[in-house]
């Protein structure tokens, strides 16, 4: 493990650590400049259907664990208890593979006290929904292309935050819990009609957090969480530009004032006018996360704390390609951060110590 404990951890304290109450003069007062954007349409798509797809061993939330079988491949896992947020329990695991790239892949289950519950499959791009009364929807997702510039370097807040970044006295003042993580609080927004076509707002921004604590574990990478402090759902919906997350504090400013949240991330439907299929402050706060994705968080949070896309030239808080596998900030295939002290069922390692080590 490298002594800055990776994922820029100096960022995510600093950030932990900022006072929320300046965030309007950041966004409002100064400009910000938008990296080189691809100009086109981001098509979102996904297909449901209605069936049985899982058979869970017991609805019990307060269970430690939950065996959990798929009914098409027969395949099962246990998924042991992980977080829990008002009436809801979170439950990991991995459910088995049967391909040469993976053995396994991440689940994640939401499980609510009336009995519904949300599995996610973050690398398989689907999730499942289960109604109180048993009944289940499997939406799949058509994977979204991570490899667009979709970053924004907020001029005055991105200079702060790297400059305090660079100074350890301001390191450490996040919230500690009581295992010693630095805990990282986010406030996921919605549309209404991102709230709809998502089923349970509050259990899907659940399961993506999770997506980023269950790449955290994966990769090695101690000591850090992010935690859901709230949930705000507004009227309209929004296209995914630079230009609506600059407007992402005026858009939350009501979860953001009652919860708090040391990041906000947007979840909408988008539109035509789209210009990626998600987008983020470089070192920063806001995020705009595609609805039609299970990793489109992982990825843009990562870019809030200082992640970078596959190599460029410089530096080492980069993704990887290694021609067979790609990690969540260079393509987003597998739930891991770049690490070359890991190696893929190829037998080839996830990072490149001077290029890409996010670990």
């Amino acid at each position: 493990m490298k002594k800055h404990y990776g994922l820029t951890l100096a960022a995510l304290a600093v950030i932990a650590s900022f006072n929320t109450a300046n965030a309007d003069d950041l966004s409002d007062k100064t400009a910000a400049f938008m990296l080189p954007n691809i100009q086109a349409p981001m098509s979102s798509s996904s297909e449901r259907e209605t069936g049985q797809f899982l058979k869970l061993s017991a609805l019990l939330r307060d269970t430690d664990s939950v065996s959990v079988t798929e009914l098409s491949a027969s395949s099962t896992a246990t998924m042991a208890r992980d977080a829990k947020y008002k009436d809801a329990v979170v439950f990991t695991g991995k459910m088995p593979l049967l391909i040469r790239s993976a053995e396994s892949t991440d689940m994640i289950l939401v499980l609510r006290e009336d009995k519904s519950f949300l599995a996610m499959y973050p690398d398989q791009h689907k999730i499942i929904y289960s109604t109180p009364a048993g009944e289940q929807t499997q939406i799949t997702f058509k994977k979204p292309i991570f490899s667009q510039e979709d970053t924004l370097i907020p001029a005055v807040q991105g200079d702060a935050l790297q400059t305090l970044a660079r100074d350890g006295s301001s390191l450490y003042k996040g919230d500690i819990d009581k295992d010693g993580y630095i805990v990282i609080d986010v406030l996921a927004g919605f549309s209404k009609a991102a709230a709809k076509t998502i089923i349970d707002p509050e259990a899907f921004a659940l399961a993506q957090l999770t997506t980023v604590n269950q790449a955290l574990k994966n990769s090695r990478i101690e000591k850090i969480r992010v935690r859901l402090v709230g949930t705000q759902i507004i009227d309209q919906d929004y296209s995914i530009t630079g230009g609506t997350l600059s407007k992402i504090n005026k858009l939350f400013s009501q979860g953001m004032s009652e919860y708090g949240p040391d990041l906000i991330a947007a979840f909408f439907e988008g539109n035509n006018d789209d210009t990626t299929v998600g987008i983020a402050d470089l070192n920063g706060r806001y995020s705009i996360n595609t609805l039609y994705s299970s990793t489109s968080l992982r990825h843009e949070l990562s870019h809030n704390i200082g992640g970078n896309h596959c190599w460029s030239g410089s530096g080492d808080h980069h993704g990887w390609d290694n021609d067979k596998t790609q990690t969540i900030q260079c393509g987003n295939d597998i739930g891991y951060f770049s690490n070359p002290d890991l190696q893929d069922n190829y037998g080839l390692p996830i990072g490149d110590k001077n290029k890409a080590n996010m670990a």
